[in-house]
């Protein structure tokens, strides 16, 4: 289980109660905790850094924000987000979205159901419909909880 605290804290705790880890974050916790599938967990600060913790260890992942790898174009920062969408201005740009422009977060280049935020946040390809190649579109290993990068997971 984990739980954040408004004293900065972030708290993994075992199925007994007690303390596994903690790592202090550096500013009030915003958002409930989101657990990507390689065990990293993700936590929203009053400051709008998204801190990535290793979930095993409670250490600070590489990257503020390490989707796939922690490739840079997916670290994240909202003032590094000139239009506001939750989109780095980086993946805007290297997709064709504009970075001034939120509404292109909330459409769907490819057309296979998936809209470019949703994209980014799970390091697909917003201009392929099937990301890894498998013949299975993303939205499909999305909502089936496969992964749309790896062709081996449907």
């Amino acid at each position: 289980m984990y739980v954040g605290t408004f004293a900065d804290n972030f708290y993994a705790l075992n199925a007994d109660g007690t303390e596994k880890w903690a790592y202090k974050t550096g500013a009030v916790l915003i958002s409930s905790p989101v657990i990507d599938i390689d065990g990293t967990v993700y936590v929203g600060a009053i400051d709008s850094a998204i801190s990535a913790i290793y979930g095993d260890s409670g250490g600070l992942s590489e990257s503020i924000w390490p989707v796939s790898g922690g490739d840079a174009m997916r670290s994240h920062n909202l003032s590094e987000d000139i239009d506001g969408d939750l989109i780095a201005d980086a993946w805007e740009l290297a997709y064709g979205l504009d970075p001034s422009n939120s509404d292109d977060a909330n459409e769907d280049f490819d057309g296979e159901g998936l809209l470019n935020i949703v994209e980014y946040g799970i390091g697909t390809d917003p201009e392929l419909a099937d990301s890894d190649g498998d013949g299975v579109i993303n939205a499909d290993e999305y909502l089936n909880l496969t992964d749309p990068q790896d062709p081996n997971s449907y």
